[in-house]
C-alpha cells in the first residue's frame, strides 16, 4: 500500500500554490487536540477540504487497523504523513509557519509525534480502566480540596476570634513615645480584613488548581486543563517579576507618604500653638490658624501626590494617563462653583470681616455667628433658628457687625422728634432709657448722635453697647421698651410731624400705660 501511494505521488505533476486571500488556514483537530495546521491549497483542494479529507482518512485508518504506526515519507509533493500505511495528508513548504522557524522535515516529525501521542491517549481514555483511574483521581482531588477548604475556614474563624479577643478591648492609640500613631481598633480591623482576603485568595487559587487538575484527567478536556495551568503559572511568574520590579518604586512612594505625613504633623503642631494663643504673628492669628493649617495640609498632600505619581505602578500606561485627564476634566467642570465658594470663604476668614460669636446683620439675615466654613457661614437668630448663608452671597451683601472688642454688641435706636421739643430733653430721655436697661454697659457710656435736621423733625440716634449673653435682638427690645416708658412719662410724643398745622392736643399714650 505504501509503494502504491509513492508511485501515485511520483506520477502526479508537482505544484504548490500559495494560499489565496479567500482560502484561510484550517486546523486538523482530533479529540480536542490540534494535530496540524494546513495553510495552502494542494492539487485544487483548499486547506479546509484537505483537513476534511485527512479527518476521513484518519477515521478509516483507525477502523481498519489496531496499530498506531505513524510514519513520514518524503516525496515530490512534500512530506506524506501515514497511519498504518494509509495516507492521511501531505505537508508542504507552504503549510509551514514562518514564525516557528522549522524546516519541512522538522515540522513533519513534530506533527507525526503529536499525532502519535494524541491517538495513544485517545485509545487509553476509551478504556474502562483509564476512565476509572481518572474518576478516582478526580474524586481524591475533590476530597482533598473540600477538606483543605474546611480546614482553612476553621482556621480563619479561630484567627479572627483570637484577634477580636486580643485587640477588641483596647481603645487607646498605638504610641511611639508620646506620639499617638493609630488606634488599636483600626489595626484590628485591618488585620481582620487581611486574614479574610488571604484565606479567600488561597481558597480561590485552590479552586482554580482543582479545576485545572480535574480537566487534565480526561483526554478531551486535558488541553483546557493544560492551558489553565499554564495561564496560572505564567500569571504568577509575571506577577512576581513585576512585584520585584516595582518594589523600589513602592519604597520611594512609601518614603514620600511618610515625609508628607510627618510634615503635616509638624505643621499641625505649630498651628495648634497659634490657635491656643501661645504664639502669634502679624499675619497669622488664632482665628485664621485653623484654616491655614487645613490649607497647608491640602497643599502638602497634593505636593506628595505629584512627587509620588511617576513612581506609582502603571502611571506610564495610556489607560492611567487617560483616566487622570478624565478626572481632571470632571473636577474642572464640576467644581467651578465649589472653588468659588471656597475662595469666598477664605476671603471672609482672612479679611476678618466677622468672627464666631459676633452679632451681625447680613442683608435681611441677623443673628450670632456660630460657624465660618469654607463654603457656608451659619447664624443663629434670637428666635433660635439656624441660617446657612453661602459665602459668595455674603461677599455680595452689606455686612453690619454689631460686636466690638470681644463680646460687646452694638445697640442702636433711631427716633425722629419735632422741633417743638428741646434736643436736650430728647437726649436726656434716650440716655434715661439706656440707663434703665441692665445689659447696657457703662464703659463706654451710651451717647446720642444728632443725625440730621430735616424739614419737620430732627433725627436722633442712640448708640450703646451690651455685654449680655442674650441675643442682641432681645437686649434691643428691652432698650426700646425703656425708651418708650421714658418718653411717655415725660409726655413727649415720638412722631415725625409730616403736616403744616399742629393738632389741638399732643398724641401721647394713655396715662395707664406710663410706668413709674
Amino acid at each position: 500500500m505504501r509503494t502504491f501511494w509513492l508511485l501515485v505521488a511520483c506520477s502526479v505533476s508537482v505544484w504548490a500554490a500559495s494560499p489565496s486571500e479567500g482560502q484561510a488556514p484550517a486546523t486538523l483537530r482530533w479529540f480536542n487536540r490540534d494535530v496540524v495546521t494546513l495553510r495552502a491549497p494542494l492539487l485544487g483542494s483548499s486547506p479546509a477540504e484537505r483537513v476534511e479529507t485527512a479527518r476521513g482518512q484518519l477515521k478509516v485508518a483507525l477502523e481498519q487497523g489496531a496499530g498506531l504506526q505513524v510514519s513520514v515519507t518524503p516525496n515530490d509533493l512534500g512530506r506524506a504523513v501515514l497511519l498504518n500505511g494509509r495516507l492521511l495528508f501531505f505537508l508542504q513548504e507552504a503549510d509551514l509557519d514562518p514564525a516557528a522557524g522549522l524546516s519541512l522535515d522538522e515540522a513533519a516529525a513534530q506533527v507525526a509525534e503529536g499525532l502519535r501521542v494524541t491517538l495513544t491517549l485517545s485509545r487509553e481514555q476509551r478504556s474502562s480502566e483509564s476512565l476509572t483511574q481518572s474518576l478516582l483521581s478526580l474524586g481524591i482531588a475533590t476530597l482533598v480540596f473540600v477538606v483543605a477548604t474546611a480546614l482553612l475556614w476553621w482556621l480563619r474563624a479561630r484567627v479572627l476570634s483570637w484577634l477580636a479577643a486580643l485587640l477588641g478591648a483596647r481603645k487607646e492609640h498605638l504610641r511611639l513615645g508620646t506620639l499617638r500613631l493609630v488606634r488599636w481598633t483600626t489595626i484590628g480591623l485591618v488585620l481582620e480584613w487581611a486574614v479574610r482576603l488571604s484565606v479567600g485568595a488561597v481558597v480561590l487559587a485552590s479552586l482554580v488548581q482543582w479545576l485545572a487538575f480535574g480537566l487534565s484527567q480526561f483526554l478531551y478536556t486535558r488541553p483546557w486543563g493544560e492551558r489553565l495551568q499554564g495561564f496560572i503559572a505564567s500569571t504568577l511568574i509575571d506577577g512576581l517579576i513585576k512585584l520585584v520590579e516595582v518594589v523600589p518604586d513602592l519604597l520611594v512612594v512609601g518614603f514620600i507618604a511618610w515625609l508628607t505625613w510627618a510634615s503635616m504633623r509638624l505643621s499641625g503642631a505649630l498651628f495648634r500653638q497659634v490657635e491656643a494663643g501661645r504664639w502669634t504673628t502679624s499675619w497669622l492669628t488664632p482665628a485664621t490658624a485653623g484654616v491655614t493649617r487645613k490649607l497647608l495640609s491640602v497643599a502638602l498632600v497634593l505636593f506628595g501626590l505629584v512627587m509620588a505619581y511617576p513612581y506609582l505602578p502603571g502611571s506610564g500606561t495610556e489607560a492611567f494617563k487617560g483616566l487622570s485627564v478624565l478626572l481632571g476634566v470632571m473636577v474642572s467642570l464640576g467644581a467651578s462653583s465649589t472653588v468659588g465658594q471656597a475662595a469666598s470663604g477664605l476671603i471672609l476668614i482672612y479679611t476678618n470681616a466677622f468672627s464666631v460669636g459676633d452679632q451681625v446683620r447680613i442683608g435681611e439675615a441677623a443673628g450670632r455667628v456660630t460657624v465660618i466654613g469654607m463654603f457656608t457661614t451659619r447664624l443663629v437668630t434670637h428666635q433660635g433658628e439656624e441660617l446657612v448663608l453661602p459665602n459668595s452671597a455674603i461677599l455680595g451683601a452689606t455686612v453690619r457687625n454689631f460686636t466690638r472688642r470681644g463680646e460687646r454688641a452694638l445697640l442702636e435706636l433711631v427716633v425722629t422728634i419735632g422741633y417743638d421739643v428741646s434736643w436736650r430733653q430728647v437726649e436726656a430721655l434716650l440716655l434715661e432709657g439706656a440707663g434703665r436697661t441692665s445689659a447696657v454697659v457703662r464703659d463706654p457710656l451710651p451717647r446720642v448722635v444728632v443725625g440730621s435736621l430735616d424739614d419737620f423733625f430732627v433725627t436722633y440716634r442712640l448708640v450703646a453697647f451690651s455685654t449680655d449673653d442674650r441675643p442682641r435682638e432681645t437686649v434691643q427690645t428691652e432698650l426700646n421698651r425703656h425708651v418708650l416708658d421714658a418718653f411717655n412719662e415725660a409726655k413727649v410724643q415720638i412722631m415725625s410731624p409730616h403736616y403744616f398745622a399742629d393738632p389741638s392736643t399732643p398724641k401721647l399714650a394713655p396715662a395707664g400705660d406710663v410706668q413709674g
